[in-house]
């Protein structure tokens, strides 16, 4: 069975090269980041936690 793609929310999604997005969905599949993005309504099938998302290398 292929891995669905997981896709969770945050106020902040910080970057290893600083940036910053705000209001954020950080897509996964497995434990690899494949998509982020700003957003500015709901989006289906989202996880919402709050809070700051780093993502590391």
């Amino acid at each position: 069975m292929a891995e669905k793609v997981r896709r969770i929310a945050a106020h902040e999604v910080v970057f290893p090269d600083g940036k910053v997005l705000h209001q954020a969905v950080v897509e996964y599949l497995g434990d690899k980041v494949v998509n982020c993005y700003e957003f500015t309504g709901e989006v289906p099938m989202c996880e919402w936690k709050g809070g700051r998302i780093e993502v590391r290398r």
